[in-house]
């Protein structure tokens, strides 16, 4: 579960991403209980955090919710921007194979690692790639990828 890389280049992105919101407004970022745990620091600052979790007591979270329908639904507030889905995998696989994902950032890092973990595969059938691009200023040469759903016209 823990991230067996570091990037500074794609810890900025992450940042300046799911920070950057609307004026009067912050983003929120839901995941699962051991993305939560995993955090270095929680709640993440300047987002709105909402945990996916059977268990109570995240006591430094914004929003404690059983699944992913309540998490959107907690994302429903005048002062909530965009929602980010951050993690795990599970939450990723339940936000990509819902209505409401309309787009996915992922990034890419060379190089091969122990995982126990994995993003999932992303529907061809139903996200389209939009752009790709390198994260400058890192030896392990992030490159991101945004896919966008096959159904929009407008994109983010």
């Amino acid at each position: 579960g823990i991230i067996p890389w570091d990037s500074p280049a794609d810890r900025k992105f992450f940042k300046d991403l799911t920070k950057t919101a609307e004026i009067d407004k912050s983003n929120a970022v839901i995941m699962g209980r051991a993305t939560w745990e995993s955090l270095p620091s929680r709640p993440l600052f300047g987002r709105y955090n909402i945990v996916i979790s059977s268990q109570r007591g995240h006591s430094a979270a914004d929003y404690i919710v059983s699944n992913l329908e309540q998490a959107l639904h907690a994302c429903n507030r005048d002062f909530i921007d965009r929602a980010f889905v951050i993690g795990g995998e599970q939450v990723y696989r339940s936000a990509i194979g819902h209505p409401d994902c309309d787009a996915i950032y992922r990034t890419s890092i060379e190089g091969n690692y122990d995982c126990d973990r994995f993003f999932p595969p992303i529907p061809m059938q139903t996200f389209r790639l939009l752009t790709n691009y390198p994260l400058a200023g890192n030896s392990l040469h992030p490159r991101v990828y945004h896919w966008v759903r096959r159904d929009q016209e407008e994109y983010f």
